[in-house]
């Protein structure tokens, strides 16, 4: 059942990726610099887009890893850690990272907000935190339906749709600035650039 889900969940999600989050991903993620930390890679996707010339090191961390990517062209273009640990209790000293990348991963998470907390204390003070996101949506009819279908939607894809996540990402004593909301009515993302406060 689960692996049905998961087809389904992919099938549902192709259009976003390639009309959605294709280009956006790429805006954001090729000009990562210096020591990089990303959080849940899931299938490696954010991989196509890493520039290796301007990695220095690249840490990885999600809860298990699967075998396409751990074989990804990337692992021998730069320096790549494969950390398997939970997002809420990050392995790393304070001020570790020059950015953190985050891509419809805090929607997942079961607190995002420690997560976050985790996130600005391993960023160095001039680091940035780049991330996509869902948000919920403005208008409260569609707010609403997002309550409503989030329980549905949590088991097939296995995330929120209804987050707060600019308010979030902003109670984490983090700046946003660069930002875009875009998708449809219910299913809002959010992309962005946030500093350390």
């Amino acid at each position: 059942m689960n692996e049905l889900l998961t087809i389904i969940f992919n099938l549902f999600i192709f259009p976003f990726e390639k009309v959605l989050l294709h280009k956006r991903r790429k805006e954001l993620i090729t000009n990562v610099k210096g020591k990089v930390l990303e959080i849940g890679s899931g299938g490696g996707v954010n991989f196509n887009y890493y520039n290796s010339k301007n990695i220095e090191l690249l840490n990885v961390l999600d809860l298990k890893f699967n075998k396409f990517i751990m074989n990804h062209k990337l692992n021998k273009e730069i320096n790549i850690n494969y950390i398997t640990a939970n997002a809420e209790k990050l392995p790393f000293d304070d001020k570790s990272f020059d950015t953190v990348v985050a891509t419809l991963v805090l929607c997942s998470i079961d607190n995002p907000n420690k997560a976050l907390e985790e996130i600005h204390r391993v960023l160095k003070d001039d680091g940035k935190l780049i991330f996509i996101e869902h948000v919920i949506p403005h208008e409260k009819f569609y707010r609403d339906l997002a309550h409503y279908l989030n329980g549905t939607w949590k088991k097939i894809g296995k995330c929120n749709i209804n987050c707060d996540t600019y308010k979030n990402i902003e109670n984490a004593n983090f700046k946003i600035s660069n930002y875009e909301t875009f998708g449809n009515k219910v299913f809002v993302f959010i992309k962005g650039i946030a500093y350390k406060i």
